[in-house]
């Protein structure tokens, strides 16, 4: 087995990677932005990975990748963790659903002008 160390050149659709206790974060946008905007639910949105893939060219047959994933969930919402889709040679061929990670618990927020069940 062949083990590639994680690099920003296998990267796309991030800005920037950050180094953290796991590995690496992703971020969609720049750090000077981040920081200029620092709004937590920007902050939020920015680091989740929705498009950001690993890009590799390879000729084995068998390929393996350690994901920690955080997921942040509002109270009283039940989503989906997220999943990894597999796409090879721009062909869709799975997705693997994700479990485990790290858990960030909110409460939801509500309007106060927009009582619940409706307007």
């Amino acid at each position: 087995m062949i083990t590639t160390q994680f690099a920003a050149e296998l990267i796309r659709g991030a800005v920037e990677l950050e180094s953290s206790e796991r590995g690496a974060r992703s971020h969609r946008l720049p750090r000077p932005i981040r920081e200029r905007f620092a709004d937590p639910q920007l902050t939020l949105m920015e680091a989740q990975p929705s498009g950001v893939r690993v890009a590799v060219r390879t000729t084995s047959v068998d390929i393996s990748m350690q994901v920690h994933a955080t997921r942040v969930s509002y109270r009283g919402a039940t989503r989906a963790r997220g999943a990894v889709d597999v796409v090879v040679d721009g062909v869709f061929h799975r997705s693997h659903l994700l479990t485990g990670g790290h858990h960030r618990d909110r409460p939801a927020h509500r309007h106060p002008n927009v009582r619940a069940g409706g307007f």
